[in-house]
């Protein structure tokens, strides 16, 4: 199927692309950070690293715009983005689940006699909720579920990423330099903007191109801060994150249809009685004058004679 393959191909580029980032990122560390004083040092790299971001954002652009210059029609319903028809698909739901779950768990416990621990318990609380609803909004296509629960379901991200955001300035405001918790900051918030566009589905505001170059970046900015340092539990909730994020954008693209095939679709088929064009009343009057015949026209139910109606 064609648009699976434009889907793996655009999973692999984000996942290609975050393998660079997260190398570039590891790179910065070990030069520039200074464990001593907790700061980062070399303002240039905090330049390249920002350039790296604008880079992957303009190719995460440029790819979603060719699927669209060739007549991308993305799916416009919740349950026509996740109809799943491969066994990879309830395996990656499950899988993501796992992490989050597991994630949440490890933060509750690793993080009690840390000075903000009531906070970290918060936040693994609701990566235990987003792992236990993922795979329910994943099969919400069986329409076993109402609606309004699908809705809060695929808003719990938001609410773990937006408390995380608060979780993570409280943690760091006493650190020094801000290029040591920045890419951590830009992540939370790049996956509460590309949560917010996916859970539009199930409001139904709908907007795929923000959708998918949304998702697309803040699952290259979860692969980037996997190289900073933080409790395992909140590493495992990142990868859990960009692994939902990575399988809703393969929905998206996988479950849109070219235009043409779209049209296509949609032709009525045309029955070879129905080509043959009917005679018209006015045809029927013409032949009769001039044969100088009598006609009843039966579907009119008039009587048509020469010169004369």
């Amino acid at each position: 199927d064609n648009m699976r393959k434009n889907a793996l191909t655009i999973c692999c580029y984000t996942c290609a692309i975050g393998a660079f980032g997260a190398f570039f990122r590891w790179l910065q560390n070990q030069i520039c950070y200074d464990a001593a004083t907790n700061t980062m040092k070399g303002g240039g790299w905090g330049v390249f690293m920002l350039l790296v971001m604008l880079a992957a954002f303009a190719v995460f652009y440029m790819l979603i715009k060719k699927l669209f210059d060739e007549k991308l029609l993305p799916p416009t319903k919740l349950y026509e983005v996740f109809h799943g028809t491969t066994i990879v698909f309830p395996i990656a739901f499950w899988l993501i689940a796992v992490l989050f779950i597991l994630g949440g768990i490890s933060t509750m416990l690793n993080t009690r006699f840390d000075p903000q621990a009531g906070l970290y318990t918060i936040v693994g609380m609701l990566a235990i909720f987003t792992g236990v609803g993922f795979p329910l909004v994943c099969t919400c296509a069986q329409k076993r579920y109402n609606p309004k629960f699908i809705s809060v379901l695929m808003t719990l991200p938001i609410v773990l990423f937006a408390f995380w955001l608060i979780v993570s300035y409280r943690q760091n405001a006493t650190i020094p330099s801000v290029g040591v918790y920045s890419i951590e900051i830009i992540t939370i918030c790049a996956c509460i903007v590309a949560f917010f566009f996916t859970s539009g589905y199930a409001y139904g505001v709908v907007k795929p191109v923000q959708s998918m170059i949304s998702t697309m970046f803040a699952a290259f900015m979860c692969f980037m801060t996997l190289s900073d340092e933080r409790y395992i539990g909140l590493q495992l909730v990142i990868c859990g994150c960009a692994g939902m994020l990575l399988v809703e954008n393969w929905m998206l693209i996988s479950n849109s249809t070219m235009r043409e095939e779209s049209e296509e679709a949609e032709l009525p088929a045309v029955d070879a009685e129905d080509s043959v064009l009917k005679p018209t009343v006015e045809d029927i009057i013409e032949e009769a004058a001039a044969e100088d015949t009598t006609v009843v026209d039966e579907d009119e139910d008039v009587k048509i004679w020469k010169g004369n109606k």
